[in-house]
């Protein structure tokens, strides 16, 4: 698990999902300090299926770092409705 520190965009990084997995997110209080943390599982067809694969952790600064990634790559996504 990490705390992410910072999220630098790198065109042409990464080759697309492999496969597809499943995912939770939790809300934590360490040492005073509020944290975003997000595990993805393995997916169905691994030795473990359901066994924690990735997890990160974000912090009011990480989560600004990912708001601003998310917000580049889908520039439309604040006036989608999300109901």
């Amino acid at each position: 698990m990490a705390l992410l520190r910072s999220l630098v965009y790198r065109p042409g990084a990464g080759s697309g999902p492999r496969t597809t997995a499943e995912g939770a997110y939790s809300i934590l209080t360490v040492d005073g300090r509020r944290l975003l943390h997000i595990e993805t599982y393995g997916s169905a067809d691994r030795q473990i299926p359901g066994k924690v694969s990735q997890a990160i952790d974000l912090d009011v600064d990480g989560a600004q770092e990912l708001l601003k990634a998310i917000r580049h790559a889908f520039p439309g996504l604040e006036s989608l409705d999300t109901k």
